[in-house]
């Protein structure tokens, strides 16, 4: 059995870093370029896309949507879905609205906010591991009651009145670029190291990818499901915090439709809905290509409605390109 785990581990370790550069080659090559083009294009039809202003607007659109894609990752690579996200998104948010209001320092609020969205990954894994409840139900039950919440703290109204020294960190940038990029690419490279480096990453790719075998080998299979929503209900947390700073208010309706979001721009980034595959630097180009999206259809005048109809369409192809190609 000792012998069968470290084998695993060793054959993975050898295989990662051919993996990373055919990855590279094949999917988040051609994705970055996809990027490029769309750039190139949407420079011609709106002289307003590659203006200084629209650029730090993007980066921090980008921002909060690539931390909770991030999260998303671990989740999906591990073979699950969380649902849940964009509720975390926004009970974080009300509640460090409502922490700020009363007086509470940033410092004070944080761990409480990130304890609270981790506890809902844990839940999530809990039910899904010990209550062996799919993981589609679960995070989407967990996706009501966190609303709820939310709303029922709120008493479903916006909370306004929050220091200035807190919602002006959004607007902050260092050498032009915004501080919440800077925190999303911080964590892109951490989370990139932890899958790529860390006996964590391989055990999520090795129970992702064959349960069966992971588990003959040893693989703690709990701690890694556990593992994977909490990261998940983490980041969900820090981009409900970072979005407080953007708002300049808590909003119970916020994060609605970030899970579809962050499902993209990981599906797009190369990983595939039925485990074992992905990275967060694909995750990194799905989640500015998904803020493109928005953004270019927003300077075009593209009815909102049809941007939802646009993400539904590419999560579909993406996955159709992909079925494809294994069956190749």
């Amino acid at each position: 059995m000792v012998r069968l785990h470290g084998g695993i581990e060793s054959q993975q370790s050898a295989r990662e870093p051919r993996r990373f550069v055919r990855d590279i080659l094949s999917t988040q090559g051609l994705l970055f370029l996809a990027l490029m083009i769309i750039w190139i294009i949407l420079s011609f039809a709106t002289p307003y896309f590659f203006t200084a202003t629209n650029m730090r607007n993007l980066m921090r659109q980008t921002a909060i949507i690539g931390i909770v894609s991030i999260g998303m990752t671990y989740v999906i690579i591990g073979a699950g879905i969380d649902l849940s996200v964009g509720s975390v998104v926004a009970l974080s948010n009300v509640v460090t609205a409502l922490l700020l209001v009363q007086g509470r320092t940033i410092f004070a609020i944080l761990p409480i906010a990130l304890l609270l969205a981790a506890m809902v990954g844990l839940t999530n894994g809990m039910v899904t591991f010990e209550g062996k409840v799919p993981d589609f139900i679960a995070t989407l039950g967990m996706m009501g009651i966190c609303r709820g919440v939310a709303l029922l703290l709120s008493h479903g109204r916006n909370i306004a009145g929050l220091p200035r020294e807190f919602t002006s960190i959004a607007r902050e940038s260092i050498g032009g670029i915004p501080i919440l990029f800077i925190i999303f690419i911080s964590i892109a490279i951490i989370s990139q190291f932890i899958l790529s480096c860390t006996r964590f990453g391989i055990h999520l790719y090795g129970a992702g990818g064959n349960r069966e075998a992971a588990m003959l080998s040893g693989i703690n299979l709990r701690l890694v499901k556990y593992s994977q929503y909490v990261i998940s209900g983490l980041l969900a947390g820090m981009a409900g915090i970072l979005l407080t700073t953007r708002l300049s208010m808590g909003m119970p309706t916020a994060g609605i439709g970030y899970e579809l979001d962050a499902i993209a721009a990981v599906v797009i980034g190369g990983a595939s809905l039925f485990g074992g595959e992905g990275n967060v630097m694909g995750t990194v180009i799905g989640a500015l290509l998904v803020s493109t999206l928005y953004n270019g259809a927003n300077l075009l005048g593209v009815d909102p409605f049809w941007q939802r109809i646009m993400i539904g369409v590419l999560i579909i192809l993406t996955v159709l390109i992909d079925q494809v190609r294994k069956r190749g």
